[in-house]
């Protein structure tokens, strides 16, 4: 894998991390996480104003890695959480997140999601880190995460997989476990 491919998906597993901590699919809040439609799904990641290196990520999903993994990114961190997520009369999801993930960092989390989940959807967060072991995730951070549906998954990429757009592909939980090294100190 070369440097730049390594990058891109530290980037995008501290990104996940960042934007949500993990809580079991079972929760009591999970029943009002919204669930996507299954198929290809492409992402787009904006931090503080600025579109990512990654573009457009390409995200294959069906019913049980979309539970598994959630709009709100249940499963990634395997931290302490306190969570709630609320579904508004507008059909827009207020969710708010403080977890204690490895290393004592702790990562609170606010924001609003918006959308239908079968054609689209927006997610809006304010994100503020601090205590982490990996210092540049410390911080207070304005994330943007845009999805839009683009119909069956294509050959080659199977429930679970994304691609980064630069011909790799990367399994969620080759994702989740950069995330627990991130998490951890150990990028």
């Amino acid at each position: 894998m070369r440097i730049a491919e390594v990058a891109r998906v530290c980037a995008f597993g501290a990104l996940v991390v960042l934007a949500a901590c993990g809580k079991p699919a079972d929760a009591p809040d999970a029943a009002n996480a919204p669930m996507r439609k299954a198929g290809l799904w492409e992402l787009k990641l904006t931090r503080d104003g600025k579109s990512g290196k990654l573009g457009w990520l390409k995200v294959c999903l069906d019913a049980a890695t979309d539970s598994r993994l959630g709009v709100f990114g249940r499963h990634f961190a395997k931290g302490d959480c306190q969570r709630s997520i609320t579904r508004q009369d507008d059909g827009a999801y207020r969710f708010s997140s403080t977890c204690t993930v490895g290393g004592g960092a702790v990562v609170a989390t606010h924001g609003v999601a918006t959308g239908d989940f079968n054609t689209g959807y927006t997610i809006r967060s304010d994100i503020n880190v601090t205590g982490a072991p990996f210092e540049p995730m410390n911080g207070s951070h304005a994330i943007t995460i845009e999805g839009r549906f683009n119909g069956p998954c294509p050959a080659g990429l199977r429930p679970g997989e994304v691609s980064l757009g630069t011909g790799m592909k990367v399994s969620i939980d080759q994702l989740s476990k950069l995330a627990g090294a991130a998490e951890s100190g150990g990028l």
